[in-house]
C-alpha cells in the first residue's frame, strides 16, 4: 500500500511540478485573458482585479497596469494539427509590449496583445487582426491551454515578480483535462483497494 501511494505522490508532483519548473518558485502574479477580452491580474495576498482586453486597430490589447520592464518578445501558442495533416500549428500568439496612449506625450501602456487565427471564421475580437505576419526576435512557444511562467529574458517576464500567465482559446476543453485526471485517480484508487483486500 505505501508504494502506491508513494507512487501517487510522484504522479501529483509530475503533474504541478511543470508549472514552476522554470523559475522554480511559485506565482506571485496570476494573469489570466482569453480571445474575448476578459481578463485578470490576481496578486496573490493582495487582491484580484479586472483587466479586460482593450480592442485597437493593432489588435486585442490587455493593460498589465504598468511594469516597465516588461520583457517583450512574441508567445506562440500552438495546436496540434487536423488529420490528415501532421505538423502543429500556431492558433494565437501574445505579443507582450506597449501600446501609445493617444495625446501629444504618447505615455506608454504596458502589457499584451492577444491575436488568434482567424482561419475558422471571426467570432471574438482577438480574431479580428489574424496572426502577424512578421515575427519579434524574442519569442517562446507553449502548448494551447497550458500555463506559462517565463524565465529571466523570456517575453512577458517582470523583474521582480514570478508571474504565471494562463491564455484561453476560444474552444476550452470543457474539463476534459481535469475530467481525465479524475477518472484516472479513481481507476488508481480502485486499483489501491482490490491490493488491500
Amino acid at each position: 500500500m505505501k508504494v502506491f501511494w508513494s507512487a501517487l505522490a510522484i504522479v501529483a508532483f509530475a503533474m504541478v511540478q511543470p508549472i514552476y519548473a522554470q523559475t522554480g518558485a511559485a506565482p506571485n502574479v496570476i494573469i489570466t485573458a482569453d480571445e474575448n477580452g476578459v481578463g485578470t491580474l490576481d496578486f496573490i495576498g493582495g487582491g484580484q482585479y479586472s483587466m479586460p482586453g482593450i480592442p485597437t486597430p493593432d489588435g486585442l490589447f490587455y493593460n498589465m497596469q504598468g511594469p516597465p520592464f516588461l520583457t517583450p518578445g512574441d508567445l506562440l501558442m500552438m495546436e496540434p494539427a487536423t488529420p490528415p495533416a501532421t505538423q502543429v500549428i500556431v492558433s494565437d500568439i501574445i505579443r507582450f509590449g506597449s501600446l501609445l496612449q493617444p495625446g501629444p506625450v504618447g505615455i506608454p501602456v504596458y502589457g499584451f496583445y492577444f491575436y488568434s487565427d482567424k482561419n475558422d471564421g471571426i467570432d471574438n475580437p482577438a480574431d479580428i487582426m489574424g496572426l502577424p505576419t512578421v515575427l519579434l526576435p524574442d519569442r517562446a512557444v507553449i502548448p494551447e491551454g497550458a500555463l506559462y511562467i517565463p524565465d529571466p529574458n523570456q517575453p512577458g517576464f517582470v523583474p521582480g515578480f514570478v508571474v504565471e500567465y494562463k491564455f484561453n482559446s476560444d474552444v476550452p476543453d470543457g474539463g476534459a483535462t481535469v475530467g481525465l485526471l479524475g477518472m484516472g485517480l479513481c481507476g488508481l484508487m480502485a486499483l489501491a483497494r482490490r491490493f488491500k483486500k
